[in-house]
């Protein structure tokens, strides 16, 4: 007995397994996360080491490239990546997703433990940290009050509204932009220390003695005790300025407010942070990589709205930056595609069925087949992401595939004259071997994408399953609830023939069979139609401009700021705040910009350089505003071409490509730094001509000026001056060295020293500075040191453990990513010797893995249907005539592609991959029937022309089926919309042009090549005959 046959005779067991699937498959869909993606984020491991004192080139000679050796040969790792600074060297470390991140940084550690003694003397203890990724900013607040000042909002802030956001689920981290904390600021005069005889030792010496607190034991009487405390007693600007130094003449004490200024004042003085031209301090909040992106969100709002009642009078906090605007509005697009989709489905099921009973009962399988996959969602961990909700789209065009099927043969057999219950039962059992061979050969398509590496797989995994799981439940709603309900429901309905579809169907099938009936017997015509139009797809294909993802309207923008190296906090403040008022007839219009935001230095700056920045912009909601953010992006561009102050890089968020980095990311790795800096000079001569790229720039600055101090050893030794000293006395007159802290309002904050502004503007400043030599006297640095002003490169930088220089770039408008990367790789060909090594990273190597792997993916599903199809029909030469149908349905996307000036991007190509078994399908129907036809007995040519007009209707009802539920993705507008756009209108013309060509094409290839072979029960018939030949008679009696 066969499953059709079960479900028949036992119906309410069919109902009861159906409602269980919609029972479980809702509870799953219940608990699953939301998320814009799938979590695609790799493991990273860094390990850091401080050199107090050594140079960027020691450094990464000796500590970076010690790292690399040992902790390259880890398993899992993908990439190592290392950035050499004076002083320190950084080593990150890249692992495969499917790495636990526990494991991967015990095994850094273990590998680096083992060479932690052979690290240069002075050279502090690794620190070995681990990100799981998801460290973009994802929500921006600003705080705002006109009662507070910037110090003390920065204090408010920190201490009142960190913890309430660091506490909320699934966040990270949680950091303060343009804050102003307070700190106690000692201001250094070097004129009143040398007038007081007082070195920066002298007082660095009396903080650290002086501002202490010690605990004093305890005193017991005869009943009680107490607790004894040395408390510091330093807590205002007052008592640090009488804080004393040394004794001076006569009874008369030096103290600290002699020789320098003592103030509270911000903790850092090169940060700043605006919202439309007005400082403020933010709160920038950062998620985990695992964590609900839209759950962040609502926990943010729920925080902000506790906090309404519990802030100071006259303080608000406003939401300045939301990603998940973007998510919201992009998931709640394609909900609405999804019922659109459903409803254009439901319809063209009526048109063609003619009775909304029939329609009712093939639309069914939709609920319950997209229902029950949240079951399967959830057991295998994923997520309800733009990519599951993608593929539940497109699930709704194919699930009723199979119910539509089985409903057009069991109406066809009640128009013959069988009973309700008989024409479902007969009609049931001949389709089934159809329906599942097709669901076989869609789901054989879509399971190789779980094979694909690296984050095109971990990407299209949840899409793939999904689509794969709704048509394995489609299959089964079919084969069990839709025979059951037809016999129900189909019972006293009317012929389809005397409907509007039924009319134009008859008519549409005596054309189309007298049509075939003629090509039957042109081989030749038809054979070069078919390699012509193969040739034409082919280069159709191949000439699409490629790239990883469709540019998308997300909302916002970011703008990367870059100015001449040493240029100072002060001077890059002037050109950014004249920057914005140059932009300002654009960022101020608030039809278009909600807000600008400036962030200076740019987030991510780990060098502590001044000279760089980011204008972050978030635009109004789609439907208030006629540009996009990439035309916006272009006005930016054009209007900063005449603005020579400052070098701009516009930056258009992206949803694949994680971070906000630019398209290009090009690797070049080398010998030495300086042979890298020549090749550096030659590539950037040659690709600036190049009208492909735009804001070109490389990271391997050789400009930065440097003042190096040369100790005389020799002098420093006679003076009894030691170089420790000297560098703590740099240190703490030119840099911001944070020595003490002290008390307030229970809240500890440090003490800075640092030597007043007037008095550190030329390097002849340092020469004046005087140390204490062994007799008392003091010196002037001149006497001791060398000074010479080079220009140098910060950052030495490394690529799997290559010494290298990354190139990144914006591709301009009329070029694909691909044709630059080609002649990028070009340029270096013919430029630089076969010593070069090219490298990539960032979206550059997501799109040139992802290329590698669709192409193994497409071999692997072809092969795969092949393989399906071949023993489904017990021979090879049938499956030759399903996938013909392949080139067909290309043949009509790649034009749509073409004539639509659209990429062959991810999601396209996703689409041309669905087509391999979309098209195969409506082969699946002619062959199959035809053989049932042959194994009846009935002649070539009379069963491939009644197969043929028997399938028309269905194949026209499933693949019109198919392009409803593709046609919203092709109309879809607001958030997203690229993506399904892309998606759908590969889907939507492929499956027009494989419908339209495969009526011709499969019938006339299966007479000429599978009718030359026997019938597939041939060989199950003689195997009959020969057993009937071959059984004994039974003797006379028995």
């Amino acid at each position: 007995m066969t499953l059709t046959d079960l479900a028949v005779t036992r119906p309410v067991g069919t109902l009861v397994l159906s409602a269980l699937l919609v029972l479980f498959g809702t509870l799953g869909f219940l608990e699953l996360p939301i998320r814009e993606y799938p979590s695609i984020e790799e493991p990273e491991v860094s390990v850091e080491i401080v050199w107090p004192g050594a140079s960027a080139a020691v450094v990464e000679s000796r500590v970076t490239q010690t790292i690399e050796n040992v902790v390259a040969g880890i398993e899992g790792v993908v990439s190592v990546e290392s950035e050499s600074n004076d002083g320190e060297s950084e080593v990150t470390l890249t692992f495969a997703s499917d790495i636990d991140l526990d494991t991967a940084a015990n095994d850094v550690r273990d590998q680096v433990s083992r060479v932690a003694d052979a690290l240069p003397v002075g050279a502090e203890a690794p620190e070995i940290s681990k990100d799981q990724g998801g460290s973009d900013t994802l929500m921006i607040l600003s705080v705002q009050t006109d009662r507070m000042s910037a110090m003390a909002l920065s204090d408010y802030a920190d201490r009142q509204l960190l913890d309430r956001f660091s506490t909320i689920a699934g966040v990270s981290r949680v950091r303060l932009w343009g804050s102003q904390l307070p700190a106690m600021r000692v201001d250094l005069d070097r004129h009143a220390m040398t007038a007081h005889d007082i070195t920066v030792e002298d007082i660095t010496g009396a903080l650290a003695s002086e501002n202490v607190e010690y605990p004093g034991g305890r005193i017991e009487s005869t009943t009680r005790e107490f607790t004894v405390r040395l408390l510091p007693g330093y807590e205002t600007p007052e008592s640090f300025r009488r804080l004393p130094l040394r004794r001076g003449e006569g009874t008369r004490t030096v103290t600290l407010g002699d020789v320098a200024t003592v103030s509270l004042g911000p903790e850092t003085r090169r940060e700043s942070f605006q919202i439309d031209g007005e400082p403020t301090v933010s709160i920038a909040i950062s998620r985990q990589s695992t964590a609900n992106t839209l759950s962040i969100a609502r926990g943010v709002r729920a925080t902000l709205d506790t906090l309404q009642d519990e802030l100071p009078e006259g303080m608000r906090i406003d939401i300045v930056s939301d990603d998940t605007l973007y998510i919201s509005a992009a998931l709640r697009e394609v909900l609405i595609t999804l019922a659109i989709a459903v409803a254009m489905v439901v319809a063209v099921i009526i048109f063609f069925l003619g009775s909304w009973r029939a329609a009712l009962v093939a639309a069914t399988a939709i609920p319950i087949s997209l229902l029950a996959c949240g079951m399967i969602l959830l057991g295998l961990g994923f997520s309800l992401n733009m990519l599951t909700l993608l593929a539940l789209v497109l699930s709704v065009g194919l699930v009723v595939d199979d119910a539509i099927v089985m409903i057009e043969n069991i109406q066809r057999h009640l128009e013959e004259g069988d009973a309700p219950l008989v024409a479902a039962f007969r009609g049931a059992r001949q389709v089934a071997f159809a329906i599942i061979a097709t669901s076989l050969v869609l789901m054989a398509v879509f399971l190789p994408i779980t094979l694909m590496s690296g984050q095109t797989g971990r990407l299209f995994t949840e899409f793939a399953v999904t689509i794969a799981a709704t048509i394995a439940f489609s299959t089964l709603v079919s084969l069990t609830l839709t025979p059951v309900m037809a016999s129900w429901l189909l019972a006293g309905t009317r012929s389809r023939q005397g409907s509007p579809a039924g009319r134009l169907m008859a008519g549409v099938a005596r054309r189309y069979q007298r049509h075939l009936g003629r090509m039957l017997h042109r081989p030749v015509l038809v054979s070069g139609g078919f390699v012509a139009m193969a040739i034409v797809t082919a280069t159709v294909i191949t000439t699409l401009p490629t790239e990883y993802e469709p540019y998308d309207d997300r909302g916002a923008l970011r703008i990367g700021i870059q100015a001449e190296e040493g240029v100072n906090f002060e001077e890059m403040h002037r050109r950014m705040t004249a920057m914005g008022q140059h932009l300002a007839p654009i960022l101020g219009d608030k039809a278009l910009i909600d807000n600008a935001s400036l962030r200076l230095p740019a987030p991510g700056n780990s060098e502590g350089a001044v000279n760089n920045g980011r204008w972050i912009i978030s635009f109004t909601p789609w439907q208030d505003r006629d540009e996009s953010t990439r035309e916006v992006a272009a006005r930016i561009n054009e209007a900063l071409e005449g603005f020579s102050e400052l070098s701009a890089t516009t930056m258009l968020p992206r949803g694949l490509s994680s971070g906000n980095t630019t398209p290009v990311q090009f690797v070049v790795g080398g010998p030495d730094y300086a042979t890298l800096g020549a090749w550096r000079d030659q590539l950037m001569a040659a690709w600036q001509d190049y009208p492909g790229l735009e804001a070109l720039d490389s990271d391997l600055i050789e400009t930065t000026p440097q003042l190096q101090v040369r100790l005389d050893r020799e002098r420093a030794a006679q003076l009894g001056v030691s170089a420790e000293t000297v560098g703590r006395t740099l240190e703490s007159f030119f840099g911001e060295r944070s020595l003490t802290t002290f008390e307030r309002d229970g809240q500890s904050y440090d003490v800075i020293l640092q030597g007043l502004r007037e008095q550190r503007l030329t390097p002849e400043a340092l020469e004046e500075i005087r140390v204490r030599t062994d007799s008392g006297t003091l010196v002037s640095l001149a006497n001791l040191v060398h000074l010479e002003e080079i220009a140098v490169s910060p950052t030495l930088n490394r690529y799997n453990r290559i010494r290298a220089v990354t190139f990144s770039a914006n591709v301009a408008d009329g070029y694909s990513l691909s044709q630059v990367l080609d002649h990028m790789n070009d340029t270096v060909a013919q430029t630089l010797p076969e010593r070069a090594r090219i490298d990539y990273k960032g979206a550059t190597q997501d799109f040139l893995e992802a290329g590698r792997d669709l192409l193994l993916v497409f071999t692997v599903a072809i092969a795969v249907t092949w393989l399906v199809l071949a023993a489904q029909f017990e021979n090879f030469i049938s499956p030759l005539v399903v996938m013909l149908t392949v080139p067909l349905g290309m043949l009509g996307a790649g034009m749509a592609l073409w004539l639509l000036g659209e990429s062959l991007n991810l999601y396209a190509q996703i689409g041309l991959l669905m087509l391999i078994g979309l098209s195969a399908k409506n082969g699946i129907l002619i062959v199959e029937f035809a053989n049932q036809l042959r194994d009846e007995g009935v002649a070539l040519r009379e069963a491939i022309l009644q197969a043929a007009q028997t399938r028309l209707r269905p194949i026209l009802m499933t693949s019109l089926s198919t392009m409803a539920g593709a046609l919203p993705l092709v109309m879809a507008t607001g958030a997203g919309a690229a993506s399904r756009f892309g998606l759908g209108i590969t889907l939507l013309a492929g499956c027009a042009s494989a419908t339209l060509l495969t009526l011709g094409v499969v019938p006339i290839a299966y007479y000429w090549l599978a009718g030359h072979q026997k019938p597939p029960g041939h060989r199950r018939q003689q195997l009959r005959a020969s057993l009937e030949r071959h059984t004994p008679e039974a003797p006379p009696g028995d």
